[in-house]
């Protein structure tokens, strides 16, 4: 029985993302990676002590990266916004995937989750103000139809 040391723990700030073979690089949050199984509650006649469940359809939040703008990582996400755009949104069977995987302290693999059919809802640039001394982040927003294979 081996005992989890800290270094193998997954940490929340190292994760990267990959989506359609574009290393799309560091990212400060992601969130959205949720399941909600929506099942069908049906009563039946003569029965009063539970009430039976009929499996129902799996829903996928959309998943919410966000991340201070540095040199090189918007001309990838820019790369990759065009090529879909150009594509006319089209779904490819599947072909569409975004990967986001969790590291632990010495950058192994922890947990990953590939989206399927992942498309861009939006994309956001920084706001500018001349008096402001904030970070310029940018966000991008991903729907898919899911991570769990079945």
């Amino acid at each position: 029985m081996s005992l989890l040391t800290e270094d193998q723990l997954g940490l929340a700030m190292r994760f990267e993302v990959v989506v359609d073979g574009f290393s799309l690089g560091s990212w400060s949050t992601c969130k959205g990676l949720a399941v909600t199984f929506k099942h069908e509650k049906i009563p039946e006649l003569g029965q009063h002590a539970y009430t039976s469940y009929v499996p129902g359809r799996a829903e996928y939040t959309p998943v919410v990266l966000q991340r201070a703008m540095k040199a090189g990582d918007w001309a990838t996400t820019k790369a990759w916004l065009e090529e879909v755009a150009s594509d006319g949104w089209l779904v490819s069977s599947g072909a569409n995937t975004a990967t986001i995987t969790m590291h632990d302290a010495r950058q192994g693999e922890v947990a990953s989750w590939t989206l399927k059919n992942a498309l861009p809802s939006s994309w956001k640039g920084p706001q500018f103000d001349a008096s402001g001394k904030s970070v310029a982040i940018e966000t991008l927003e991903l729907v898919h139809e899911g991570f769990l294979d079945g």
